[in-house]
């Protein structure tokens, strides 16, 4: 996965997996602020549904950040060129996952994790994937279909709940330079999964159903896009 993404030694991955409409542009311009003192600073945009690709690339365009998608990566270096929207041979700054099944193997690269769908009022989405990686992971403060699982997480220090866009630039910022905080909270979420393994499967089989009626609703609201 790190030679897909093309990651240089020494480059820092902030992922924001998940991601729903409202969220990308507090996300961008966090990140925009965040690259003046982060430099090597590459931020790997999931949105939840594919269909968003278009809209979320002219929001890119219009805060004028270089990107790429992640399948154009995979292509030769003349078209990679061609089709990132930075100017002359500008490194971008910010990949687009637009695939579909790659989203956990995707989590082991970063080095910061947020969850979306929890900054805009649709309540969240799976927190547990990062934690196989011992990632320090970050959400909103609309968990609501995960609320037993992020409460618990969030007792045992293995995760952090944000209040809104200002906090999570607050934590986003301090977790970036102390790796010493990152890899305790990302320690304490990894000892909550192994501790609660069957009890957070157990929990999952019970609001599958749910979840997948969630989903089906989501497609149907998206397709009436």
């Amino acid at each position: 996965m790190a030679k897909s993404l093309r990651l240089r030694e020494g480059e820092t991955l902030l992922i924001a997996g998940s991601t729903h409409s409202g969220e990308e542009e507090i996300l961008l311009r966090l990140f925009k602020d965040l690259k003046k003192t982060n430099p090597h600073l590459i931020l790997a945009l999931a949105p939840r549904h594919l269909d968003r690709m278009e809209e979320i690339e002219r929001i890119l365009k219009k805060e004028s950040v270089p990107w790429t998608r992640k399948t154009w990566l995979s292509m030769d270096q003349e078209r990679d060129q061609e089709r990132s929207s930075g100017e002359g041979k500008e490194r971008p700054h910010v990949v687009l996952l637009d695939t579909m099944g790659e989203l956990m193997n995707l989590y082991s690269l970063g080095t910061l994790v947020f969850i979306g769908g929890t900054l805009v009022p649709v309540g969240g989405h799976n927190p547990i994937e990062p934690l196989f990686f011992k990632k320090c992971v970050l959400f909103g403060p609309h968990m609501f279909h995960f609320l037993e699982i992020s409460r618990h997480l969030i007792q045992a220090g293995g995760a952090i709940q944000v209040e809104g866009k200002e906090d999570l630039a607050f934590h986003v910022k301090r977790l970036l330079s102390d790796e010493g905080a990152r890899k305790e909270i990302g320690e304490r979420g990894y000892q909550f999964l192994q501790r609660h393994r069957g009890a957070t499967e157990r929990m999952f089989e019970e609001i599958r159903p749910f979840l997948a009626q969630l989903r089906i609703a989501e497609c149907g609201l998206g397709n009436g896009k």
